[in-house]
């Protein structure tokens, strides 16, 4: 084995788990601040727009209509709601509490889809399509389909 190697573990081993995460933490630190992480520094505003906002989860359920061509339907199994059919990797899904529903989905992926539905009335729904660490969104307007 290298000697350089050796040395490292010997003082590895000498250091105390308080020194190693101090050391882990100041690089992990140097590492954002460079900008090689790729991290911002603050999420968007509009990530927080609808923070711990539910809906009657019976508003929701059903499909609904963008135009006369594209429809969405939202379904609930188990202790979830989910958007169908998937737009990503994954479909869009909604914690469901009690009657409730979540205001805000998301579709795992890395980075991760959100979703923020806003019920304008009993028959418009708006849906704003967000990604991670981005302040892009799309807003789409749906009519509940009779």
């Amino acid at each position: 084995m290298d000697k350089t190697l050796i040395q490292f573990q010997g003082w590895l081993q000498k250091c105390s788990k308080a020194t190693i995460y101090f050391m882990m933490m100041i690089l992990t630190l140097t590492l954002v601040k460079s900008g090689f992480a790729n991290i911002p520094d603050h999420l968007p505003e509009m990530q927080y727009e609808y923070p711990g906002k539910k809906l009657p989860i019976q508003s929701i359920l059903g499909t609904w209509k963008l135009n006369d061509s594209t429809q969405i339907e939202f379904v609930k199994q188990h202790n979830l709601m989910v958007l169908e059919p998937k737009t990503h990797v994954n479909n869009y899904t909604f914690f469901i509490s009690n009657d409730s529903v979540s205001a805000k989905g998301m579709a795992i992926n890395w980075p991760p889809y959100d979703c923020i539905l806003n019920l304008i009335d009993a028959n418009t729904l708006e849906i704003k399509y967000l990604y991670f660490y981005s302040s892009d969104s799309l807003t789409l307007i749906y009519r509940r389909k009779k």
